[in-house]
């Protein structure tokens, strides 16, 4: 069984943070999980540096990357919003382009300013520019099962809303998000089934957080489904800045454990990897809740986090 697994601590995993890191402090980040052995990893967004300062400035954070490593074989992926943000991510040279939308209306104007009928219309447009190009299209559904605006999305907005986006947009992903955390396992199963009759489950992914500790156990049962595409952070850095309480990603560390306890090689250099997180949570002053961030960091580097 191969997975992919996309590390999304750059884009998602900063952009919640109230430390900016300098845009030279992120590319040796970025550089150092490429050294570690990671091959997809979200860079940043194309925001106003006003608005997100965490994740712009992206031309530049690639040009800093591109003299530190050998991007050749690296999936760099970044969030666009607008036709401005695709034309400059694409004379960056980002592999992929992220576009984003929730299944409520209330969720879409809080974190793009549109509601759901212009933000279709606007990525159609966006996503015809992509098929004149080589890059990839990779689109984050959002708020899956509940909105802290709206409340519980219902089963037939959430089906609705993923035909539209095969049917309009036709991504090359489809990365079902849940923004809140409030997925159960059962769900997941369900939301499978309706997906994969639809749209190719090799080309479907999930993106958890994880205020309740239960990302990993969602994880395991979308591969039991056959999901082979995760997103995933760092020492579980994470968050949508739009949505209270929806703090923490899928921990990177626990993901390796996890494959390492059911035998699928995950390709990282744990100890390299290790490294480079701890220093930036260092710099963010952040402390992982991660148990297994906690304990390879112990074990590998011999000390715990931030000290």
């Amino acid at each position: 069984m191969n997975l992919k697994l996309v590390e999304v601590s750059a884009r998602d995993g900063f952009q919640s943070q109230s430390v900016v890191l300098a845009v030279s402090r992120r590319a040796e980040y970025l550089a150092g999980f490429i050294q570690a052995g990671h091959r997809h990893l979200e860079v940043g967004s194309y925001v106003d540096e006003k608005v997100l300062p965490q994740v712009s400035q992206c031309g530049e954070l690639l040009l800093r990357l591109r003299d530190l490593v050998d991007l050749k074989g690296i999936e760099t992926i970044a969030l666009c919003f607008n036709p401005h943000g695709l034309e400059k991510a694409l004379d960056d040279g980002v592999q992929t382009v992220g576009l984003v939308l929730g299944c409520s209306d209330l969720f879409n104007l809080k974190n793009i300013r549109k509601n759901k009928k212009e933000c279709f219309e606007l990525y159609q447009g966006m996503r015809d520019q992509l098929r004149k190009t080589d890059k990839t299209c990779r689109f984050y559904l959002s708020t899956l099962t509940e909105c802290s605006y709206e409340g519980r999305v219902s089963r037939n907005v959430l089906f609705e809303t993923v035909e539209r986006i095969i049917k309009e947009i036709a991504p090359d992903e489809l990365i079902l998000s849940d923004t809140l955390g409030a997925l159960e396992p059962g769900e997941v199963s369900d939301i499978i089934t309706f997906v994969e009759g639809i749209y190719p489950l090799e080309n479907v992914g999930f993106h958890f957080h994880d205020p309740y500790g239960r990302a990993l156990l969602l994880m395991d049962r979308a591969i039991q489904k056959g999901v082979r595409i995760f997103d995933m952070a760092a020492a579980g850095l994470g968050g949508c800045p739009a949505v209270a309480h929806a703090a923490g990603n899928l921990a990177s560390e626990d993901v390796f454990t996890y494959c390492e306890s059911i035998h699928i090689n995950h390709g990282i250099d744990l100890k390299l990897h290790l490294e480079h997180t701890k220093r930036i949570s260092e710099d963010l002053g952040f402390v992982s809740s991660s148990k297994s961030y906690q304990t390879l960091v112990s074990s590998l580097l011999g000390g715990g986090q931030n000290e």
